[in-house]
């Protein structure tokens, strides 16, 4: 491989590279949920935006709380009842608030205490998600046209003026 030839494959490993990366944002809270009463955290997600984390509860004969997570639509995307502790991810796919619920409205006397860690990646070029795949075709196919063009120079360099 020649030096030109070398240079335009670390461009192609690099844009790769860069492709694959994402920004996480990372932070543990620790609430405490009245006995009959829901609690409420929100979080602002962009599309793409990767949400995972994980839940511990004690406090109380059963150490458990109701959970579940909403899209701004309302829409529940996960539910747990009764929970001791349970970890849960999803890639956001529209932007807007995301709404965290615990109740703990079937305590009639103790409050429960919830360790809530959560993790945001933010994917570093639009368009693609936190995982760096891309979500639009223009960046399918600019993606599509580096492999190819790798290809073509790889393949070039072994068949070109061999007879």
């Amino acid at each position: 491989m020649n030096l030109n030839g070398k240079r335009i494959f670390l461009i192609i490993i690099i844009v790769l590279s860069i492709t694959s990366i994402s920004l996480v944002n990372a932070a543990t809270e620790v609430l405490t949920v009245p006995a009959g009463v829901k609690n409420t955290r929100t979080l602002y997600l962009d599309n793409g935006d990767k949400l995972s984390g994980s839940i511990s509860v004690s406090g109380g004969s059963g150490n458990d709380i109701n959970f579940q997570i909403q899209d701004p639509s309302g829409v529940i995307i996960t539910s747990y009842s009764r929970t001791t502790s349970t970890s849960f991810s999803f890639n956001a796919d529209k932007a807007g608030t995301y709404t965290m619920i615990f109740d703990n409205s079937f305590s009639l006397i103790t409050s429960k205490r919830v360790t809530l860690s959560t993790n945001i990646e933010k994917p570093m070029i639009p368009g693609t998600n936190a995982g760096g795949i891309p979500g639009f075709p223009l960046e399918s196919l600019i993606l599509g046209s580096i492999v190819g063009v790798s290809i073509l120079l790889f393949w070039g360099r072994n068949h070109i003026g061999k007879k």
